[in-house]
């Protein structure tokens, strides 16, 4: 895999695991109990915990990566050669 594949190839990854990683764990104020002030979205997180799902994506997207390389280099690849 050319390297610069493979790094667009992480970054599509990265975002997508982001983006399934995002909900899990989320309490809006009105689930948490949290009396929210005035012009506040009830729908609001608590706590997002950003930090940690920017390394749980970062985990994720990496093994996605790792399961991608094999398939595209091992499985596919190695028919044509």
């Amino acid at each position: 895999m050319d390297p610069i594949m493979g790094v667009a190839i992480y970054i599509v990854l990265w975002w997508l695991s982001l983006f399934m990683v995002l909900p899990i764990g989320v309490q809006s104020l009105q689930e948490g109990g949290v009396k929210n002030a005035e012009g506040h979205d009830t729908g609001a997180p608590v706590a997002a915990n950003l930090k940690k799902k920017l390394v749980w994506a970062c985990g994720l997207a990496a093994v996605l990566w790792v399961v991608t390389y094999v398939v595209l280099e091992v499985v596919y690849f190695s028919q044509f050669r």
